[in-house]
């Protein structure tokens, strides 16, 4: 008698995560009672799947995720924890915008600038080491780049 199973995690976290590494041991092994037809373990595009066998030669996955990632365009906590942690007196950012790029089908929508193309920087004043003040600043970067790009 066919049977199929389905199964569900969904990681959330009240603060983005650096780094995760789970262990997953959701592959079930043939033996007399049972034959396992067909069995997959998917993730998400940004995470990373590697399939191992533990001591007893149980199946297991070690699921990673490098971060934290996106969503982009939006002010991380790092650089104001690391201001705050050197007594830095301001934070300085700016953006590049090319004229022309290719851009890629990644979280943060990389842009590879096409060649002959330019690239208007722009530098926002600096700030006081505060999140909304740096998100605010790297708006108007990004703002002032794109109009003086076109």
């Amino acid at each position: 008698m066919p049977i199929r199973v389905s199964h569900s995690i969904t990681y959330r976290y009240d603060t983005p995560a650096g780094s995760v590494i789970q262990i997953l041991r959701l592959t079930p092994r043939n033996h007399d009672g049972q034959y396992i037809a067909h069995w997959r373990i998917d993730v998400s595009s940004d995470c990373r799947l590697d399939q191992h066998e533990d001591a007893f030669g149980y199946i297991t996955h070690a699921f990673t995720a490098d971060g934290p990632r996106g969503p982009n365009m939006i002010a991380k906590p790092g650089p104001v924890q690391l201001a705050d942690l050197t007594a830095a007196p301001w934070i300085g950012s700016f953006h590049g915008h090319p004229s022309r790029s290719w851009q890629l089908n990644s979280w943060d929508r990389f842009m590879i600038p096409k060649p002959f193309s330019t690239i208007t920087f722009s530098w926002p004043a600096h700030v006081a080491p505060e999140l909304t003040l740096v998100q605010h600043a790297l708006d108007e970067a990004v703002h002032t780049a794109e109009v003086n790009n076109h």
